[in-house]
């Protein structure tokens, strides 16, 4: 049992960036240097971000702007949305089943309201009787 303890697993190696100089931002996705521990837009942590990554963007897309004031660069990026998204579609679809659920429910729900109060009062009318 003291074997199974004795060899230790080595610590997990950063994956290697195109880039050695930079990484970018999980969050905002700001380049930062790469002695930088948390993002100088954001702060925060390198690679701790806690923020879902966006779903329905085009990741091949990415436009660089380049925004210099004084000395100071930020170099922003923007995506195009996906065109074609199969969630959204049947997203789409289930908004349609339930919208005509919602409507036949609430037909039904009339329905059983009207019905209700006549069949009690003829049910009552006809035990009175």
């Amino acid at each position: 049992m003291g074997d199974k303890k004795s060899p230790t697993r080595p610590k997990r190696q950063p994956k290697p960036s195109s880039d050695e100089g930079y990484w970018d931002c999980s969050v905002c996705t700001f380049r930062n240097s790469a002695e930088a521990f948390k993002c100088l837009m954001c702060d925060v942590r390198k690679g701790t971000s806690t923020r879902p990554r966006l779903k329905n963007v085009d990741r091949s897309s990415a436009q660089h702007l380049e925004v210099t004031v004084g000395d100071l660069t930020v170099i922003i990026t923007d995506f195009k949305e996906k065109t074609k998204s199969p969630p959204a579609s049947s997203a789409a679809s289930a908004d349609q089943h339930s919208q005509s659920g919602s409507s036949s429910d609430n037909t039904e729900r009339g329905m059983s309201r009207s019905s209700s109060p006549r069949g009690e009062a003829s049910s009552l009318n006809g035990e009175s009787h």
